[in-house]
């Protein structure tokens, strides 16, 4: 019985915790900083009613402005706290409740209609603002003299209102180093992978089905971050210097071209780091980079003609590149030994080379990594994600 008991308590108890809201609560400065900006623009609205003759309470400041506060100056990145849900779904809203409040029904059936209505045509003119239903609701139910002035409520009290309220969340959220109105995250860069993200989450918003009170862009970044460091966890927090070879092949500016062809050719290089006495990095040459100055496009074909590029002029004045300095790619991407291996896969779909440098914290090279050693880290965290589905 006691046991049942205990069972019954701790099922209560996790359904009154699961009304709980988890959320994560920002930081006192911060709270701070949004309830002093709900001061000043409350504040201002209120000036500015009385400034233009409101004589009453309901004339020269209207209630739901306190909701539009919480808004504009506690979560200023909502999309439902931009510049045009607050100005438009007000001015709508109290259009909507003007023409509901001349029907005749019952008072509790018109005050339903207008806020439904307000509801209804927000989504379409893009100006959802949670705070325009209590606009409509508090027209619809204002008595005179406030209740019979029509479509003139558009111009005051609701128009300077707003714009007042507003006009003080843009100085305050400039002076105080926030950004307002928010901007989104930057779109990535158009690619097949940047497309198919987007699409991806396009279809998932279309499944869900419901208003996301988060901007698309900024859910889109997000997305990336997650996807991000799940891959990276998948990695098993791998970086660069877990995957490379070390104590790579290098040449110097000043190396002949001959014997830096003589490497390609006999270890089947694709890209060799060039550096200076101190193991610095300065550039890279690649198979291609020669090829391209020799002017030919396939070496089994054009052997002799790169051969005779790369030989040395006898005399002291030469007409081609002589050394690897004159042909080598530079400046150059390097990788820091310690970036994680997650942000390489990025910097190889976004530059599309085969082969990068990987350089210690003094910018020395340690290591060169190819797409290959990525790849063979992505294959064998796929592995690691099969059996631990299995």
């Amino acid at each position: 019985m006691k046991a049942r008991d205990r069972e019954a308590r701790g099922t209560w108890r996790q359904r009154l915790q699961a009304w709980w809201p988890d959320t994560n609560i920002p930081g006192s400065r911060e709270i701070l900083r949004a309830g002093l900006g709900a001061f000043v623009g409350i504040v201002a609205a209120g000036l500015c009613g009385l400034w233009l003759g409101g004589d009453g309470v309901a004339h020269w400041l209207i209630a739901p402005m306190g909701a539009s506060a919480v808004l504009l100056f506690a979560v200023p990145a909502s999309p439902l706290a931009q510049p045009w849900p607050v100005v438009g779904s007000a001015l709508l809203a109290t259009a909507v409740a003007v023409a509901c409040a001349v029907l005749p029904l019952p008072q509790p059936v018109v005050a339903g209609l207008a806020v439904g209505l307000t509801i209804v045509l927000m989504f379409p003119l893009r100006c959802v603002h949670p705070p325009a239903g209590a606009v409509a609701l508090l027209l619809v139910l204002a008595e005179a003299p406030l209740g019979d002035r029509g479509f003139a409520l558009l111009w005051y009290p609701v128009l300077p209102n707003v714009l007042a309220l507003l006009l003080s969340a843009l100085i305050y959220h400039r002076l105080t180093g926030y950004r307002y109105p928010h901007e989104p995250a930057p779109p990535p860069a158009e690619d097949g992978r940047a497309g198919l993200l987007a699409r991806d989450l396009d279809e998932a918003l279309a499944q869900y089905g419901e208003f996301l009170d988060v901007d698309r862009d900024d859910l889109m970044a997000l997305f990336r971050l997650v996807a991000a460091n799940a891959l990276h966890r998948q990695l098993d927090g791998l970086c660069c210097g877990d995957v490379m070879a070390r104590n790579p092949v290098a040449v110097q500016y000043g190396d002949f071209l001959e014997e830096t062809w003589g490497l390609f050719q006999q270890h089947r290089f694709k890209a060799i780091p060039v550096t200076d006495r101190a193991r610095r990095v300065i550039g890279i040459v690649t198979r291609e980079d020669i090829l391209r100055r020799a002017g030919v496009d396939n070496p089994r074909r054009a052997a002799r003609r790169v051969r005779r590029f790369v030989g040395r002029v006898r005399n002291d004045h030469a007409n081609k590149p002589e050394v690897v300095g004159q042909v080598m790619s530079a400046p150059v991407v390097t990788l820091d030994a310690a970036m994680p291996l997650v942000e390489a896969v990025g910097i190889f779909a976004g530059h599309g080379h085969s082969h990068f440098p990987v350089v210690d914290e003094e910018r020395r090279l340690v290591g060169i990594i190819a797409r290959s050693d990525v790849l063979r880290a992505l294959f064998g965290a796929i592995n690691r994600l099969a059996r631990a589905g299995d």
